[in-house]
């Protein structure tokens, strides 16, 4: 049924795409590399079911048990699957820890296998071009040409990977036409701020609010890189330039950063990888507290709390790069991922968000997708940076910045939202 289902999916892209009226080599060769991918993504599914049925088991033990805390959370951890709350709940939670660790590594298998699908695509793409030339027929070999000049790394079927949410996992990848990989963050709500007693925290600055996030959206797995930065701008700004490619990118200003996101919207555009209504920006500060926690309630968003405000923190040392353990910056995803497959929230280098900063904020009811001001003097950063001390890295830390400073603590990460969800 579900291998039925991927049939008529791939049909539906090809129909939808305008593909009706290209010659029929090249539609048997798109259809038929459609429904290889969809095979390639089958462990994923047989992984996901595997996972279900012991969740199902552990949902009759609990019910036999009469344990209805622990039943409701295998209940909910049915619906979240890898996200749920196992607070509390070891068996829950073992069960929890070895599926993200196990699907991450499947997902990656997978999409090197569909890397290959899409490499040896290409080439046949190439040569049916050739042969359509050396035959005479042009405007069949214009039509390869335009599919040739459409494919991105990771699926000739990218725009449906961005548009269909039906059945997708909190953390799923998706890799991009510059390679740059982005996971899945799931709609939800959470309490934005930080508790009265964390310590370092700043009570004007980080009062607690409600905020409710209406879509889910796809987040930067890292913070992008020199590499990335270049492939899009030509240059590379970085004062950490010779530390490597895959550190992250950094003396850039807010209105870098936004360009970046912009050149980058028409560059996938231009390939028919970006479908309409859907753009590259940088995340709300709403948006980034709430991926960077990953529903957890503590200072860092492994779970842990602060053990130092000033000094070494190993709570932190786990996740992120400050100024007790190194002294610039850090390739990206050398640190531990919070549970939504994000790296490197905690340190490395401070993070343009999109919203002008206000020191005190609206409490009361539930914030629906805030945007922060409508005007300002400086930009909301967060994250913290390399050389900040572990109270400034934590999730609810909030700093503003001039829009047109730069320096070597200051990069970014982008998101890829629904237009209206943050313009």
């Amino acid at each position: 049924m579900k291998h039925t289902c991927y049939l008529l999916c791939a049909i539906t892209i090809l129909m939808a795409a305008g593909f009706a009226d290209e010659p029929e080599p090249l539609k048997n060769l798109r259809f038929e590399v459609e429904v290889t991918l969809a095979e390639k993504r089958k462990p994923l599914d047989l992984f996901d079911e595997q996972y279900r049925s012991q969740l199902r088991e552990l949902e009759e033990q609990m019910q036999m048990a009469g344990e209805l805390k622990k039943l409701l959370a295998v209940r909910e951890e049915l619906k979240k699957f890898g996200s749920g709350n196992a607070e509390g709940f070891r068996e829950l939670g073992r069960l929890q820890e070895i599926y993200r660790t196990e699907r991450q590594k499947i997902g990656e298998r997978c999409l090197e296998a569909e890397r290959l699908v899409i490499t040896d695509y290409r080439k046949k793409l190439t040569e049916l071009q050739k042969t359509f030339t050396k035959e005479g027929k042009i405007e069949d070999a214009l039509a390869v040409s335009a599919e040739i000049e459409r494919q991105v790394l990771g699926s000739p079927s990218s725009v449906s990977l961005i548009q269909n949410a039906t059945g997708r996992k909190p953390g799923e990848e998706f890799i991009n036409g510059i390679a740059l990989k982005l996971c899945w963050i799931p709609q939800g709500s959470f309490l934005m701020g930080s508790p009265s007693d964390e310590p370092g925290r700043d009570p004007q600055l980080e009062t607690q609010v409600q905020v409710e996030i209406s879509q889910g959206f796809w987040m930067g797995k890292y913070e992008v890189t020199q590499e990335e930065y270049e492939t899009v701008m030509g240059v590379n700004p970085s004062q950490f330039a010779d530390s490597g490619k895959n550190n992250p990118v950094e003396t850039v200003n807010w209105s870098d950063a936004t360009t970046f996101c912009r050149q980058l919207n028409e560059r996938e555009r231009s390939h028919g990888s970006l479908p309409d209504g859907w753009h590259y920006t940088l995340p709300t500060e709403a948006q980034w507290e709430y991926a960077c926690r990953a529903e957890t309630k503590t200072a860092f968003n492994n779970g842990k709390g602060i053990t130092s405000t000033e000094g070494e923190c190993r709570s932190l040392d786990a996740v992120g790069w400050y100024r007790s353990n190194c002294d610039g910056t850090k390739t990206v995803g050398r640190k531990r991922a919070n549970q939504w497959g994000l790296y490197d929230m905690h340190g490395n280098v401070r993070e343009w968000c999109l919203d002008w900063f206000e020191e005190t904020r609206a409490v009361g009811s539930t914030l629906v997708d805030p945007t922060g001001p409508e005007t300002g003097s400086q930009r909301v950063d967060r994250g913290g940076y390399w050389n900040w001390t572990p109270h400034a890295c934590r999730s609810a830390f909030r700093k503003g910045m001039s829009p047109t400073f730069r320096g070597s603590q200051v990069g970014f990460r982008i998101v890829l939202v629904q237009k209206g969800d943050s313009e």
